[in-house]
């Protein structure tokens, strides 16, 4: 599918859409627990197979819709600003020919209100446009220990992922394999040609974006996570960029007696970043490391967390945000030398 840009008449297109989406469209499980207590490490994101229930026998759609308001004062006197609306359109099939399936997305990113002149704010490309196109294209094979996946597709790894924090998530173009030793521990392994970020229609090089133009090639990764008893893991996940740079991410969990009313859960992440070559002009070692704190009481969540940044280097990250624990929708934290404490008290509501 091509890519396209959008008229007055999608826009009319998209809120009928909108207004039809909850007769017409099945939303696909998420799996994704919206308790921070109980909320996924970047590593058991990262080993979570493309379908959750490989045995479904259901051909499903998927519709997001949302609306985003961005307006970030950068310098006195300037400012980033637009409004949009859109989302995204997605089908998979049910299984076919024993475990296989096939499935895709298309997304548009609608320009409401966005002056020419302020610019940058993730939602539209540049100057001010709204896009749209096609993000998800895949086969997918799955069983109960292993899973294939290769196109475009949607990835969660810690310094690749979808970073769904504007209009359209981050997807990327190569092959993933997930296998399921048992049900405690799991090896998985992906290599990506391209990505498309979240403000463009198109897929682009992972060397391109790295801004490194002289080669394009693929970034391969490789992990395992192990799940040592009952809300306790670690593991970790290595990159490899030729003749550019080889990243390790290794993290660490447990949760002490949680349950609804009461727990302790305590984290630590490091990563480790160094050249493999000259394609990024120059030497360098970057480590990062961080320890979160989480204690619940009752409907209360109580959070704490410390990352830091050595001082040779800002942190590598054009795939995706950093997986840093004090990471945000305006602001990351992983300069040189940047130390940075973040304490956040939650509270829980029972549904409606």
């Amino acid at each position: 599918m091509g890519v396209w840009r959008l008229k007055f008449r999608h826009i009319i297109l998209a809120f009928a859409l909108a207004a039809m989406a909850g007769q017409c469209f099945a939303q696909l499980p998420d799996n994704l627990s919206t308790d921070p207590a109980d909320a996924d490490t970047h590593l058991k994101q990262a080993f979570r197979p493309y379908f959750f229930d490989p045995i479904d026998d259901v051909t499903q759609w998927k519709f997001k819709w949302r609306t985003y308001y961005f307006n970030r004062f950068v310098d006195p006197g300037a400012n980033q600003l637009a409004t949009t609306t859109g989302g995204w359109v997605g089908w998979h099939s049910k299984p076919f020919w024993g475990n296989f399936r096939i499935g895709g997305t298309v997304f548009t990113s609608l320009k409401i209100y966005g002056p020419e002149d302020k610019g940058g704010t993730g939602l539209l490309e540049p100057v001010q446009q709204s896009f749209g196109g096609d993000s998800e294209a895949y086969v997918d094979w799955s069983s109960q220990q292993l899973s294939l996946t290769a196109g475009r597709m949607l990835l969660d790894t810690p310094y690749m992922h979808r970073s769904d924090i504007r209009m359209i998530p981050i997807t990327f173009q190569g092959v993933r394999g997930l296998y399921h030793i048992n049900p405690d521990w799991a090896i998985g392994a992906t290599y990506i040609t391209k990505m498309k970020p979240i403000n463009s229609p198109s897929f682009e090089g992972m060397y391109e974006l790295a801004g490194v133009e002289e080669k394009d090639e693929g970034v391969v990764s490789l992990g395992t996570r192990y799940q040592y008893q009952e809300g306790g893991e670690l593991g970790f996940i290595a990159y490899h960029a030729d003749d550019m740079i080889n990243i390790i991410y290794s993290e660490f969990d447990h949760k002490f007696g949680f349950d609804k009313n009461k727990g302790f859960r305590l984290g630590f992440q490091f990563s480790h970043q160094e050249s493999t070559g000259q394609a990024l002009k120059g030497d360098f070692n970057i480590n990062f490391a961080g320890v979160r704190v989480q204690y619940r009481f009752h409907s209360a969540i109580f959070s704490s967390a410390y990352t830091q940044m050595s001082d040779t280097h800002n942190l590598f990250a054009p795939w995706g945000y950093a997986p840093t624990y004090n990471g945000g929708i305006v602001k990351e934290f992983y300069r040189a030398g940047e130390r940075h404490f973040r304490w956040v008290r939650v509270s829980t509501f029972p549904r409606i």
